[in-house]
This record gives structure tokens, C-alpha cells and sequence, in this order.
């Protein structure tokens, strides 16, 4: 997924890191014994907005059952493009912002990520075939990347 925006401070960087976070987990089966939902079948986020790629779809297949998972339209080259550009005009913005309040930004991360971490766990187990325990430890270990660096610049 391409991430980019323009939006200037921290709060509307939170937000948008909320907004982004929810769509997806709203989309998302809460329970590994029911089906899960197709996700959104764009995952760019763009200028504070969702864009759908104009490359072919990409489908994610559950190795266990042969079903797509999710379809997703990828990004083209142009996409690329249009994601490059916003990303360097959100940056202008975006590095002002206090090295703490960006670390805020990715401690905020990593609890909207272990709120749901059985959630993301069920989708990698989905998506990869490989046993869920290991999926819970996958998630795990991003939630204490995000801690780890978002802490780290708290100092």
C-alpha cells in the first residue's frame, strides 16, 4: 500500500492513521471461525483519501481453501507517480513535527495494531497458510517494532 498525505500536524496525521486503520478492521471477520469480508479493493491511501490503483487486480487466496481472500488493484507506475509527488509535499509538513510527536504517531500505531492483533493474525494466516500461532507472533513482533522506534525517539 502506497501512504501519502498533505495534511500538516500531528492530529490530523493521527487521525488519518485512525481512519486508515478502521476502514480496513471494519472490513475485517473478528472471529477466525467465521469468513472474512474482502477488504477494501483499494489500500492506497493518497492526499488523506483512498485510491484505487489502475493496475490489474491482485487477489490474495487462501492456501487452505483455494477462495480469494481479498482483491486488491495495484498501482501502476503513474499511481507511483501521484503518490511520490504527495509524499514529498506532505513531507515538507510533516518534518516539522517534533521527533516525540512523530513517536507518539507510531506508539498510537502499535496499539490500534495489538488492539486487533488476532484480527491481523487471522488475515496472515489467511494470506500465507502458515499456522495461526506463528501469525500471533508476527504481529507481535510488529507491535514492538512500532514500540520500539516510537519509543526511541521519545529520548
Amino acid at each position: 500500500a502506497v501512504v501519502s498525505t498533505q495534511s500538516t500536524g500531528t492530529a490530523v496525521f493521527g487521525k488519518t492513521l485512525s481512519t486508515v486503520m478502521s476502514v480496513v478492521l471494519k472490513r475485517m471477520s473478528s472471529s477466525f471461525t467465521r469468513a472474512v469480508e474482502l477488504l477494501p479493493a483499494s489500500l492506497n491511501w493518497i492526499d488523506n483519501d483512498f485510491y484505487t490503483g489502475t493496475g490489474p487486480a491482485l487477489e490474495a487466496i487462501n492456501k487452505a481453501t483455494g477462495k480469494v481472500v481479498m482483491s486488491s488493484a495495484t498501482a501502476t507506475a503513474a499511481d507511483v507517480e501521484v503518490a511520490v509527488k504527495s509524499s514529498a509535499e506532505a513531507f515538507r509538513s510533516f518534518r516539522k513535527i517534533p521527533a516525540a510527536e512523530r513517536g507518539n504517531l507510531l506508539l498510537k500505531a502499535a496499539s490500534l495494531l495489538e488492539e486487533r492483533a488476532e484480527d491481523f493474525a487471522h488475515l496472515e494466516t489467511l494470506d500465507t497458510g502458515k499456522p495461526f500461532y506463528e501469525s500471533v507472533m508476527d504481529v507481535g513482533t510488529a507491535v514492538d517494532a512500532f514500540r520500539l522506534i516510537g519509543g526511541i525517539v521519545q529520548c
